[in-house]
């Protein structure tokens, strides 16, 4: 099973989101993972929506990437699938802030969707259909 990923923020992300433009309006951007993007891009537009004068941007770029900007400062948040290492959190020079936002899941699979058959950990397939149910 995964870990649920984590929102990487500063302190300052979090305490006015930092990144004003000459203008009125407010932009924030972050990178990382692509599992977080579905969701960060849907919640972000409808934030967006809701408060025009606030542009939010992110960019699917993978956790490790997300947690090189963020610790770059070339980004405000970073998403990852886990939560920063200690090094990293050394990295950042700052307080950093982890919020967990989304959980996924794994299963396992047989590499080949045959019906009517099921792994056997010791190797092959046993077909279930066959009433031997030798293995292949």
């Amino acid at each position: 099973m995964r870990f649920m990923p984590t929102l990487l923020a500063a302190a300052t992300v979090a305490c006015g989101f930092g990144v004003s433009t000459a203008m009125a309006d407010t932009q924030i951007t972050g990178a990382g993972s692509t599992f977080d993007y579905p969701f960060f891009s849907k919640a972000f537009q409808a934030y967006s929506k809701a408060h025009p004068d606030v542009t939010v941007s992110y960019e699917a770029i993978g956790s490790g990437g997300g947690i090189q900007q963020f610790t770059a400062k070339s980004v405000d948040f970073g998403a990852s699938d886990v939560p920063m290492n200690a090094d990293e959190l050394a990295e950042a020079k700052a307080p950093v802030v982890e919020i967990p936002v989304t959980l996924g899941g794994e299963r396992i699979q047989s590499p080949r969707n045959f019906q009517g058959s099921q792994i056997n950990p010791r190797g092959g397939r046993r077909h279930l259909s066959r009433p031997d149910n030798e293995m292949e």
